[in-house]
């Protein structure tokens, strides 16, 4: 099967804060060669001042599910581009949750947003927040609906809203607990996203490859915990014998995320469509 455990190659690890986003106007962090002469203060100062200027990118808005109000950030790039958007969504980890509509920006979408600009993809990209009491990846239901239905609600929404997205063109991506909230989503709506990445996660037992492998899906997880990470090489190759397209990834410790969404990594999920 094309694509089975196609290897990524390693690349440098990315910084998180205070990276700089390939944009003229999108930093303020003083170069490398700076660095050195300043303060501890002084560079928490640049990091405060970086993200708040990568948050002002975003804009605010929330989606309430029967009752559960769900804060979400959009961010609309290459929009000088012609044709529809294609809509990304991103879940992000534990780390991420509250109620604040900023902790979700925080971590890896800043990798992501870097890499889908490197490429140049035509994407509206939405990056909703998790409650402190709910996770992605949750298989109950004892607070409402599980996530993967207010996900479905929260896309029905979009869709209402963003007539220039390609409904055809629906993309999940996750990280850690939100890479496993991407499995649950997939088990779910089988037939609904054109393709996703599941990085840093590992398989709950109740997910089914079957329903999964309806949906080109990267899988990824790293060899700090060995028995995690043949978890999701033996789902990648479950999905291959159910007939799926499935590209697997053996991370290496745990600055990977440069590798988890790299820009080949984002143009494989972006060359399939429903």
């Amino acid at each position: 099967m094309k694509n089975l455990f196609a290897s990524i190659c390693l690349l440098l690890a990315l910084p998180v804060v205070g990276q700089e986003v390939e944009r003229q106007a999108a930093t303020t962090e003083p170069q490398k060669h700076e660095k050195s002469a300043m303060t501890a203060e002084e560079r928490e100062a640049a990091r405060k001042a970086w993200f708040e200027q990568f948050e002002s990118r975003f804009e605010k808005a929330s989606y309430l599910h029967e009752g559960l109000e769900v804060p979400y950030r959009t961010l609309h790039l290459a929009p000088e581009k012609s044709g529809k958007e294609a809509l990304v969504i991103f879940l992000h980890s534990s780390k991420g949750r509250g109620v604040d509509n900023r902790g979700q920006l925080r971590g890896s979408v800043q990798t992501v947003v870097k890499n889908l600009e490197k490429i140049g993809e035509k994407v509206l990209l939405v990056a909703p927040q998790c409650r402190p009491d709910r996770r992605w990846n949750e298989n109950y239901a004892t607070l409402g609906d599980k996530m993967p239905i207010v996900l479905k609600g929260l896309i029905d929404q979009l869709l209402a809203d963003h007539p220039e997205v390609d409904p055809a063109r629906i993309y999940l991506v996750g990280d850690s607990s939100g890479g496993a909230g991407v499995l649950y989503a997939l088990d779910a709506y089988p037939k609904l996203f054109a393709g996703a990445i599941a990085a840093a996660s590992y398989p709950h037992k109740s997910n089914s490859a079957a329903a999964i492998a309806k949906t080109p899906v990267a899988l990824s997880y790293s060899d700090f915990d060995p028995e995690k990470q043949a978890l999701t090489r033996d789902l990648a190759k479950k999905i291959d014998r159910k007939g799926g397209e499935v590209r697997y990834t053996p991370l290496k410790g745990y600055d990977n995320e440069g590798t988890r969404f790299s820009p080949e990594l984002l143009e494989w999920m972006f060359s399939f469509r429903r």
